[in-house]
């Protein structure tokens, strides 16, 4: 059982620190790369406050 909590708990909190880490990312620096991406493909439609 030791195991099993070793192998399933390890990566699910890995993938959530990592996961925290994306979005606590994207909120300072999405904004800019929005603004290059809206240049570049246009054609896909973000919205302004995502």
């Amino acid at each position: 059982m030791h195991l099993f909590m070793k192998f399933i708990l390890a990566p699910v909190l890995f993938v959530l620190s990592v996961f925290v880490i994306i979005q606590t990312y994207r909120k300072y620096k999405i904004k800019h790369l929005l603004k290059k991406w809206e240049k570049k493909y246009h054609p896909f439609p973000l919205k302004k406050e995502a």
